[in-house]
């Protein structure tokens, strides 16, 4: 079973804009993170559909990464570990 977090680490949002996005996003997307959508794509790509999917960060830290997943509620180690999400830090 996927390692689920309780949502307790919350990422400051800076609103997109976008009608209907802000409000399912909670406020937008996290302030200073944007690669939070499309590490929410790759999760959700993992976890629904059995896609499992790579991501390449030139500027987040491995910290940055794995508090970016705990808001959205989920472990990067453990989807690591499940061979799920592969990260490469640059």
């Amino acid at each position: 079973m996927m390692a689920m977090l309780k949502r307790e680490f919350v990422l400051k949002k800076c609103p997109t804009g976008i009608k209907g996005f802000d409000e399912i996003r909670n406020g937008g997307l996290p302030k200073g993170r944007p690669p939070v959508l499309a590490m929410e794509f790759l999760l959700r790509g993992a976890i629904h559909y059995k896609e499992p999917g790579v991501l390449v960060s030139f500027e987040e830290t491995a910290v940055d990464q794995a508090q970016n997943f705990a808001s959205l509620g989920y472990a990067l180690n453990d989807m690591i570990g499940r061979n799920l999400i592969a990260v490469e830090l640059r």
